[in-house]
């Protein structure tokens, strides 16, 4: 993966996938800004919000953490 210069992107819950669906449409904009600044190779995380940030907006955007490089 490093060598062809790869971005992945790993979903982060233990939801079920129907779950993850809104949560992660709704994470669209971070995860294209993120594509969009990262150079490749990388590999992030993205989390769904969090059940306060869900139950205050069911619309929350989640977030994402660069796991490699650092």
């Amino acid at each position: 993966m490093i060598g062809h210069r790869v971005r992945l992107l790993v979903i982060v819950s233990k939801a079920p996938f129907p779950v993850l669906a809104a949560p992660l449409v709704a994470t669209r904009g971070p995860v294209e800004a993120f594509l969009e600044r990262a150079p490749a190779p990388a590999i992030a995380k993205v989390y769904r919000a969090t059940p306060t940030e869900l139950a205050e907006n069911p619309a929350a955007a989640g977030r994402i953490v660069r796991w490699y490089p650092k």
